[in-house]
Order: structure tokens, then sequence, then C-alpha cells
């Protein structure tokens, strides 16, 4: 009888042994994939995706509208084509991806919005093209509630 209680002794110090290194191994990769979400958040919130890293989900044809001068009420053409880049280090980026293809209306209509809302002369200069990226972006991220879209890309860019 004392022979089998030390078999059992050994195996179920074989078995504790055994577990404890699979939850140290456990550990130890839940805590390194931690470290490594935490670092691409750090990354999108600086700024810093590489170009790797942004996915694109791209409009199906270009935007189009007319847009008035402040100058002198006259009309004037603003035709556009755009991407939207998606920071791709995040888990939910694929199901963002699908919800902006999906709602690509909603996107058309923000973007048309802005260029609509904006004069010719505004839009003209040099940095009209990054401040209807930004409000584009800054409506985008608040229309879909999430910073996980990172930036909006201009393929096209024609005024007349």
């Amino acid at each position: 009888m004392e022979e089998k209680n030390k078999v059992m002794l050994v195996i179920i110090m074989a078995l504790l042994a055994l577990l404890l290194a699979a939850i140290g191994f456990f550990g130890f990769s839940l805590m390194k994939f931690m470290k490594a979400g935490a670092q691409g958040e750090k990354a999108h919130a600086e700024g810093t995706l590489s170009i790797e890293e942004v996915k694109l989900v791209e409009l199906t044809k270009a935007l189009s509208t007319n847009i008035m001068s402040e100058a002198d009420n006259s009309r004037h053409v603003a035709s556009v084509n755009i991407s939207i880049g998606v920071d791709g280090t995040s888990k939910k980026s694929e199901d963002l991806m699908e919800t902006l293809r999906e709602k690509e209306s909603v996107v058309r209509d923000i973007c048309l919005d802005v260029l609509r809302g904006s004069a010719y002369e505004e839009l003209a200069v040099p940095e009209g093209k990054n401040q209807f990226r930004d409000a584009v972006l800054e409506k985008l991220r608040g229309e879909f509630q999430t910073n996980l879209i990172y930036q909006v890309y201009v393929k096209d860019w024609y005024l007349e």
C-alpha cells in the first residue's frame, strides 16, 4: 500500500509541474501579445504606422460635385477619388473595412458634404487638399465612432 502512495505522489507532483509549466508558458505568451497590441495602439495614436500596417478601402468611383466661388459666385467643378486608410494592426480592422465597404454611400455622402461646404478658393490653394482630407477624416471617425480610420488618401484631385 505504501508503494502505491509513493507512485501516486510522484504522478501528482509530475502533473503539478506540468501544469505550472503550461501556466507559465501561456502567461508569458499573453504578456507578449498584450505588449505588442499596446505598441500598435501607441503607434496609431502617435500617427506612426508604417505603410505596410495601413490597409486601404477604395471608393468604387470618383466623387464629383459643383462648388461655388466666394469671390464672384461662379460655379466650379470638383472631382476627387479617395481611399480610406485603416489601422491594419488592430484585430478590428477587417470588420471596419467591411463596414466601410458596405456603407460606401455614407462615406461618399460625408466626402461630398465636405466638398460642397468648401469654397473653390479654399480648395484651390496648396493646403486645400490637406484641409479636405483632415475634415473628411474627422467626420468619418465621428460617424463610425472609431480612431482606427488612420488617414484619407486622395488619388485624384481635379478642380475646374
